[in-house]
C-alpha cells in the first residue's frame, strides 16, 4: 500500500516536474525572444542617437553657414550705409556750394544791371545834350 503511494506520488512529482521543464523551455524561449527585441531596440535607440548627434552636427554646421552670411550682409549692410552716409554730406556741401555760386551770380548780374542801366542812362543823357547842342546850332543859323 505504502508502496503505491510512493509510486502515486512519484507520478506526480514526475508529471510536475515535466509540467515545469517544459514551462522553463517556454520560459527560454520568450526570454529569447524579448532579449532580442531588447537587442533590437537597443541598436535603433543607438541608430537614432547616431543619426540625431549627425543631424545636429549638419545643423550646427548649417547654422554656422548662415552666421557668416549673416554678418557679412551686415557689413555689407554698415558700409552701405556710412556710404550713403558720405553721399548725403557731398550732396549738402554742394547745395551750399549751388546757393553761394547762384547768390554770387545773382550779385554779379544785379551789378551788371547797374551798370547796363548806368551806361544807357549816361548814354541816354549825352544823347538829349547831343540833340539840344545841335537844336541850338541850327537855331543859330
Amino acid at each position: 500500500h505504502d508502496l503505491k503511494k510512493v509510486v502515486a506520488q512519484f507520478r506526480v512529482e514526475t508529471s510536475r516536474f515535466e509540467h515545469l521543464q517544459h514551462g522553463q523551455i517556454e520560459l527560454q524561449t520568450e526570454i529569447e525572444q524579448v532579449a532580442c527585441t531588447v537587442g533590437a531596440q537597443r541598436a535603433q535607440r543607438q541608430e537614432l542617437a547616431r543619426n540625431l548627434s549627425e543631424e545636429r552636427d549638419t545643423q550646427i554646421a548649417k547654422i554656422c553657414v548662415v552666421e557668416t552670411q549673416v554678418k557679412c550682409s551686415e557689413d555689407t549692410l554698415l558700409v552701405c550705409r556710412r556710404r550713403e552716409q558720405e553721399v548725403e554730406e557731398e550732396m549738402h556741401a554742394l547745395n551750399e556750394t549751388q546757393k553761394a555760386v547762384l547768390s554770387q551770380h545773382a550779385h554779379e548780374e544785379a551789378v551788371l544791371q547797374q551798370h547796363m542801366y548806368g551806361v544807357a542812362a549816361a548814354h541816354d543823357e549825352a544823347a538829349v545834350r547831343h540833340t539840344a547842342r545841335e537844336r541850338k546850332q541850327h537855331l543859330a543859323q
